[in-house]
């Protein structure tokens, strides 16, 4: 065979880059070739490690568990210094504590930190009387419940829903914010509660909101009016709904005043001086209607009008529709008193 010389020259090269290549191919059958045996026995042998650790720390927790309730069982519950020997209860309206002890179903000797305190506060506020409670252990043995109640001010009283006042059942009375309460329970306090008769029941369901024009001036008309006559012991009864404009009061002088639904203040302030009026002169008013503030409409009880011919009232001469008795109106300062409050001047 014959060669020349640049074949001879380009030998060496071609026999490096065939080393070459040769050693690139034991490199890369090195690194496909696997022992599956060498690693597969360090996974078993790691999986059965934690399996051991995760024993031993569910053990371990489970020993601590049982430690923690052994201890809290020794410490709190059986120990006898948190066994309940006082329940103190304190209300600020009409509700008693007995009846608030045994609505919280709360009996003394029971563990005082077993108790669960959310639920007795819940029981005690769905009692239509509660408006919030507060109960809180007192360590190390009593335990402590707080009632801010509701404050009725009226008996509602509806004939055509068969809802009449002072009843254990089916009754309801009226708070001063306009809430209808349910009465579950007839106390002492409530006995003397005027009453509102409405036409018809306010809201839906146990606990209503009474916000009609009628029942807001209502509201305002007994704090009012209580007010106004504190002294002279003038004390309202009923309020009666009859008509959409007004509202017909009854009170405990047999005395019936209609009212309209503003200007309250100049109302009551005619009633009273009418009444002062009245009372000087020895007569005894019936109705009167300070819906006008002119010519105000006043009669008066025949019962309490002198007879004829007595000495008391010689110069009696009543007004309005009621009969001349005896006497000369120009001479009697009691008659022009009242004509004057009456007429306006």
């Amino acid at each position: 065979m014959w060669t020349t010389n640049s074949s001879a020259k380009r030998r060496p090269a071609n026999r490096r880059h065939a080393r070459h290549a040769k050693r690139q191919a034991e490199w890369q059958q090195l690194d496909v070739k696997m022992r599956p045996r060498r690693r597969k026995r360090p996974l078993r042998r790691n999986r059965g490690v934690w399996g051991l650790r995760i024993a031993a720390i569910a053990v371990s927790v489970t020993s601590v568990s049982a430690g923690a309730r052994w201890i809290y069982r020794e410490s709190v519950v059986d120990n006898a210094e948190f066994k309940l020997q006082q329940l103190l209860v304190y209300s600020d309206g009409a509700l008693s504590p007995q009846t608030l002890a045994e609505v919280s179903g709360v009996e003394t000797g029971v563990n005082l930190m077993t108790l669960d305190l959310d639920a007795i506060r819940a029981s005690i506020e769905a009692l239509p009387l509660v408006d919030t409670a507060t109960v809180e252990r007192v360590f190390p043995a009593d335990l402590e419940i707080r009632v801010t109640e509701k404050k009725p001010i009226a008996w509602l009283a509806c004939q055509s829903e068969g809802v009449f006042p002072r009843m254990t059942e089916g009754s309801a009375l009226l708070s001063a914010e306009g809430e209808v309460l349910r009465c579950d329970q007839l106390l002492p306090q409530f006995q003397d509660l005027p009453i509102i008769e409405v036409p018809v029941m306010p809201g839906d369901g146990a606990t209503k909101q009474a916000n009609s024009r009628q029942m807001e001036t209502a509201i305002e008309l007994l704090e009012k009016s209580a007010n106004q006559f504190a002294a002279s012991g003038l004390e309202l009864l009923e309020i009666r709904m009859h008509q959409p404009y007004s509202l017909t009061c009854v009170y405990n002088q047999d005395l019936k005043v209609t009212f309209g639904l503003s200007d309250l203040e100049r109302q009551l302030q005619d009633l009273e001086w009418i009444m002062t009026s009245a009372v000087s002169s020895g007569r005894k008013l019936s109705t009167v209607n300070t819906m006008m503030e002119r010519n105000i409409p006043v009669t008066f009880q025949d019962s309490a009008l002198p007879k004829a011919g007595s000495s008391d009232f010689p110069n009696l001469r009543p007004l309005g529709n009621q009969p001349t008795l005896s006497g000369d109106s120009k001479n009697s300062p009691v008659s022009s008193d009242l004509r004057t409050i009456l007429r306006r001047g």
